[in-house]
């Protein structure tokens, strides 16, 4: 439609979609293939993938992956990033130090640990029948402030009286409905009943789940509003409250930075006894948990400020930090862990092969010889296994840098499965990984196979980890790669906390570049470069009828293809909707298909194209599982149909749908499988545009919300250009829609944060404020070499 794939700028161009149905093409192929368009090949770690409108990317974006530029850098080197091991089973906090002009690295560990965020790790324990606790909980969810009344007085260890438990919320984050749950999910729930009625008195005891939506309807709508709620029944006497997931993930997270808070007390301010709500937030994801839904929910969750990581990378970068020692003579300095050492062992090993092979005069072995890990991390809810390997050692570890020996991850392949019995699914996870691997690295063999098997999680789940891995190898015979001599290494419980704070600094430029040998900034100190964690495909239906037949998806990101992918675009055209409606199986023969296509283009065909055009609807589609089922991803759209403006609707004019003859899909994803979508017509975006599924045409009182969209990103423009923000119309028109009924709050609160006084749309001056121009002026990294 041309029902092609073509990256910008012309990567990919041709690549027909029929070619990638049914699992697309291999794993070598997609793992090999490069990052299209001017997207970087090789993130530095992060993952937020820029959407389409920001592709050109400012020069002063000092993390282009997470759309962290120095303008927020700045305003956020102040304050501690606060890391949360949200879906492990303790809930591990750690964080990076703010930091404090012209302080430099005295070469020390400064990412510091502070044991679980609660006695509940991540899961609520709410006091019941308490006057005090309902009273905080409610006015929490109704002013969005007093965190800390929540903290003291609603908040249970439960050890004393009565209390409800809300169990690890996180897994529901996004979900639509509690029929999308997962079933290792649901089965931690009481799914309550649905009701028709705006307000409904809840006789559940308890914790129950429901469907809802968020304008305030206690069923679901069948729209893209619809929220599975939690509702608890605190207090016998009382009404009982409704939260969404992304309020009870945001009272964890909040009780997470008052810890660290503790730790800062010259952050302190007396007139904002909850200040600590603005430190940045960072969050390792575990790749069964990379649902788009799911992310979309956190980030709103942590305000938008978070970056997101991949949890196994997280769980590595933790477990190469070294430790402080004191030697018997009371000399303090830095210990390399067990991995480093094993690693750096593998790298001696290949030099004395070079050396040797230079000697005989015979072929060189790998050049481009790489050690990989396999790291094994296991929850109460799930299993992942990633291959990493891992490259070019870090000259300045030991002498300024302390957190990152080497310089280069690269993923591999992830095979994950969320399950309410993760231990009975390792054995698939790990054989299908290793089949993947010997794909993708096949002189793994010739160069000594993998360096080590490295564990993460609760020190009980990494036992159970091992003994069924080792009880998978036992029956492997005579494999050089995948056998019981493989070594297995353990990590502490934080590791993945105390990694995802490292990856944070890089993120925010709390660590020096690495130099070359003319002393020149060359790189970022850590580069990770990953693979998708989820397939993303695309399905259609050219009957017109929503319940009729749908096409298999065609695959548009497989599993382990390089991220941040895209954009990638598909053509729509009405004259092949019109040859695919005769013939079907053109779809699967893209070259019949435009030669078919070009006899319905003529005028006495209009009828026929416009028929086409109004019947054809597709949906964009996500698959967590290999091989398992595809989930949606937002609603039907229809990209060849508009519909009448508003201005014939408010004249009571019926709304009416005409055809168009082109339009184009484009689809970016980035490394935790959260995606940006925008659909056009005409190379005009604004035909239909949505983001994760959100229809601009689906918000109520649509002038007010159109007149705040356009408000706030004229204020973002000017107050944090070149962030995620500026220029995102989804994000405008979500905030405002969120904060209906009070936008002066809404206004507040940005003028707050930026320092930036909100002005009318009409009031903004042409230029740009000389304080956005200054920074413009910042060094420029990219044009020193530094890979970002």
């Amino acid at each position: 439609m041309s029902l092609a794939t073509s990256g910008l700028g012309g990567a990919g161009a041709g690549m027909a979609m029929s070619a990638m149905a049914h699992g697309g093409p291999s794993a070598l192929s997609t793992h090999q293939q490069a990052t299209s368009g001017n997207a970087p090949g090789g993130p530095p770690p992060g993952t937020t993938a820029p959407p389409p409108n920001m592709a050109s990317m400012a020069a002063d974006l000092i993390d282009k992956n997470q759309n962290l530029g120095w303008k927020a850098i700045k305003n956020l080197a102040s304050m501690p990033i606060v890391s949360v091991d949200l879906y492990g089973d303790t809930g591990q906090v750690a964080y990076y130090p703010p930091m404090r002009k012209g302080e430099e690295s005295d070469g020390s560990v400064v990412v510091k640990g502070l044991g679980k965020v609660s006695i509940t790790g991540t899961s609520l324990v709410l006091k019941k029948d308490s006057d005090a606790a309902h009273k905080a909980l409610r006015r929490l969810i109704t002013k969005s402030k007093g965190f800390e009344a929540v903290f003291n007085d609603t908040l249970s260890d439960g050890k004393e009286g009565d209390s409800i438990i809300v169990e690890s919320p996180h897994l529901l984050l996004g979900e639509r409905q509690s029929k999308y749950l997962h079933n290792a999910t649901i089965g931690k729930y009481t799914v309550g009943k649905e009701s028709s009625h705006a307000i409904d008195e809840d006789n559940s005891k308890g914790v129950t789940i429901r469907n809802g939506n968020l304008d305030g309807s206690t069923e679901a709508l069948g729209n893209d509003f619809d929220r599975v709620t939690i509702h608890l029944n605190m207090h016998s006497a009382k009404k009982a409250l409704t939260i969404l997931p992304e309020e009870a993930v945001g009272i964890v997270l909040a009780k997470a930075k008052s810890e660290v808070a503790k730790a800062f007390p010259e952050l302190k301010d007396g007139d904002e006894p909850e200040k600590y709500i603005d430190f940045p937030t960072a969050i390792a994801l575990p790749a069964w948990g990379c649902n788009h839904y799911a992310i979309e929910a956190l980030m709103d969750a942590c305000d938008g400020t978070a970056v997101l990581y991949n949890r196994s990378v997280a769980a590595l970068t933790g477990a190469l930090i070294p430790k402080l020692v004191t030697t018997k003579d009371g000399t303090q300095g830095l210990q390399p862990p067990r991995l480093y050492g094993a690693l750096m062992e593998c790298y001696q090993a290949h030099g004395k092969k070079i050396e040797e092979a230079q000697k005989r005069k015979e072929t060189l072995p790998n050049a481009s010889y790489m050690p990989l890990v396999i790291m094994a991390g296991m929850t109460e809810d799930g299993v992942e296994i990633t291959a990493i390997q891992i490259k070019s050692p870090n000259a300045s570890f030991g002498k300024g840098n302390a957190h990152c020996p080497f310089g280069e991850f690269r993923v591999v392949s992830t095979v994950a499965y969320q399950h309410s019995k993760p231990v009975a699914i390792v054995n698939k996870a790990f054989v299908e990984l290793s089949d993947i691997v010997d794909e993708i690295c096949p002189e793994l063999e010739d160069d000594g196979g993998v360096c080590a098997v490295v564990t993460y999680g609760t020190i009980a789940k990494q036992l159970q980890l091992k003994d069924a891995m080792l009880k998978s190898l036992n029956g492997i015979k005579g494999d050089i790669v995948w056998n019981t001599k493989m070594d297995f290494m353990s990590t502490q419980e934080d590791a993945v906390a105390m990694g995802t704070s490292v990856l944070a600094g890089v993120s925010h430029n709390r660590m020096s570049p690495e130099e070359d040998d003319e002393g020149k900034k060359s790189r970022t100190s850590l580069l990770v470069k990953n693979v998708s964690p989820c397939a993303v495909g695309v399905a259609y239906n050219f009957t017109g009828d929503k319940e009729g037949t749908w096409t298999e998806p065609k695959v548009i990101f497989d599993y382990d293809r390089r991220v941040p992918a895209g954009p990638y675009k598909v053509e729509f055209s009405a004259a092949e909707c019109v040859a695919l409606r005769k013939d079907p199986l053109l779809l699967n023969d893209m070259e019949k298909l435009v030669e078919e296509s070009e006899k319905w283009t003529k005028a006495k065909h209009d009828p026929l194209r416009e028929e086409a055009a109004l019947a054809l609807s597709i949906k964009v589609v996500q698959r967590f599982d290999r091989n398992g089922k595809w989930r949606d991803c937002g609603y039907d759209a229809t990209p060849l149909t508009q519909v009448s403006n508003e201005e014939e609707e408010e004249e009571g004019k019926e709304a009416h749908k005409f055809a168009i003859e082109s339009s184009t899909l484009e689809l970016t994803l980035d490394s935790v499988g959260f995606m940006s979508m925008t659909l056009s017509s005409d190379g005009i975006v604004g035909a239909i545009v949505f983001f994760g599924g959100f229809m601009t045409k689906s918000y109520v009182d649509e002038r007010n919300r159109e007149r705040c969209a356009q408000k706030i990103l004229a204020y973002y423009k000017r107050a944090s250009p070149n962030t995620i923000n500026d220029g995102d119309q989804h994000h405008a028109h979500y905030t405002c829609y969120k904060y209906r009924g009070k936008v002066n709050k809404l206004y507040k609160k940005l003028e707050k944060k930026y320092g930036v006084v909100m002005k009318e749309v009409d009031e903004w001056e042409d230029e740009v404020e000389d304080d956005i121009a200054d920074d413009e002026t910042e060094e420029n990294l990219d044009e020193k070499g530094e890979e970002l």
